[in-house]
């Protein structure tokens, strides 16, 4: 019988909320004994390393909380996939996983993000929130539509929203697509993208203005 020891895990970065998704091989975790995971912004997200008793430990970097907590598991727990809690606040906070399952993960941290904009205390957060809100309602619909792909092949696009614009991100590769949301002239550009097509390790703006500018 063959084992496929590799999972992957889905980790919401404590210092900038980006989901990073990395592939591990356990197997390979206990030859090499230690495994660090990184966001792209540079923060250290999770260690994962291989302990006395033979079971593998994470040590992670609560979003949540903003605490450092450490989980212990045997290998089979992190072949069959399991949800990642923080003790404190008893939230999800990072996820092992199959694709399908890091998938629900990505959609269910997105849609709190989302319910952001209909909480009156965060409306000033934004440059134009209605804008914003606008925006990410065609977002939502590209997304529904499976209109939003990236050309290295997967499926993951993560969201996250600034006061001025909304950034894709594939987990992936890390390549980028920006969409501002500060005005009229901003969302009657990317009302008019029937989709949204990413590429491999490009960062790329939808408004082709402010790409110019940026060059």
């Amino acid at each position: 019988m063959v084992i496929d020891s590799n999972v992957k895990i889905a980790v919401t970065c404590e210092k900038c909320g980006r989901i990073s998704v990395d592939q591990l091989s356990l197997f390979e975790i206990y030859r090499d004994k230690e495994k660090r995971l990184s966001c792209s912004c540079g923060s250290l997200n999770c260690i994962i390393y291989y302990n006395e008793l033979k079971n593998i430990s994470l040590k992670v970097n609560c979003v949540d909380c903003g605490e450092e907590h450490i989980y212990i598991y045997k290998l089979k727990e992190l072949l069959l996939g399991t949800e990642i809690i923080c003790p404190e606040l008893e939230t999800v906070i990072s996820i092992v996983g199959d694709r399908k399952e890091i998938s629900e993960y990505i959609k269910t941290t997105e849609k709190d993000i989302f319910e952001v904009l209909y909480d009156k205390k965060f409306e000033l957060f934004f440059n134009n929130h209605n804008i914003m809100k606008k925006s990410l309602g065609k977002l939502q619909l590209l997304k529904e539509d499976s209109r939003i792909n990236c050309d290295c092949g997967n499926e993951d696009i993560t969201t996250q929203i600034y006061s001025d614009r909304i950034e894709l991100r594939c987990t992936w590769c890390e390549g980028v697509r920006v969409i501002y949301a500060e005005n009229h002239e901003d969302f009657e550009c990317f009302y008019e993208e029937s989709s949204i097509d990413m590429k491999k390790f490009e960062f790329e703006f939808i408004n082709e203005v402010k790409n110019s500018d940026n060059k």
